[in-house]
């Protein structure tokens, strides 16, 4: 999914939610000063457990830009990836983003697509996203969603939906592997 300069700048005015969450992160040079990494992977797999959702980077609560140069955004954006991966079981993949605003900064957009597991972060389950904060999961909420999630996954191949695809695509794909023969 694209991000344009003008849609972040717009839901930077309207705060966090259930989808969204600003994250400042304060450098030394071009390293960060704390990666706070268990609040990281604790607001990664609320937002996978939950319905998905965006994590801006370089951004104050209060929705106010910092910005970052490119150096400094490498580590971070190397940081993210190792947390989805090494402090969420099962780990999480989340995609990236380098914007840049109409004031000319630079923000680190993670997004974290809802998934089709239950993910157990640092300080266990999160799902339910209320406002600008996520929530523990009662074991029987854990429950249900296992059994709801375990539902989709038992799908046929031809009744899943399949990410980051629009109407009329495989009849795209179809007529280009046509045209090819």
């Amino acid at each position: 999914m694209k991000y344009s300069a003008d849609e972040i700048e717009r839901r930077l005015h309207l705060g966090e939610d259930s989808g969204r969450e600003f994250k400042q992160v304060e450098f030394a040079g071009d390293s960060p000063v704390s990666k706070q990494r268990n609040n990281w992977a604790d607001e990664t797999g609320a937002f996978a457990n939950h319905s998905g959702g965006v994590l801006l980077f370089s951004v104050t609560d209060k929705g106010e830009v910092i910005g970052m140069t490119r150096e400094q955004m490498a580590s971070p954006d190397r940081f993210l990836a190792e947390v989805g991966t090494d402090a969420i079981r099962p780990p999480v993949r989340i995609r990236t983003h380098h914007p840049m605003l109409s004031g000319g900064q630079l923000v680190l957009l993670m997004e974290v697509p809802e998934s089709d597991v239950v993910h157990q972060s640092t300080h266990g389950y999160y799902h339910v996203r209320v406002g600008s904060t996520k929530r523990r999961m009662e074991p029987d909420e854990r429950l249900r969603l296992e059994q709801r999630r375990s539902r989709v996954r038992s799908r046929w191949f031809d009744e899943q939906i399949v990410p980051d695809t629009r109407d009329g695509d495989l009849a795209r794909i179809a007529l280009e592997v046509l045209d090819q023969r």
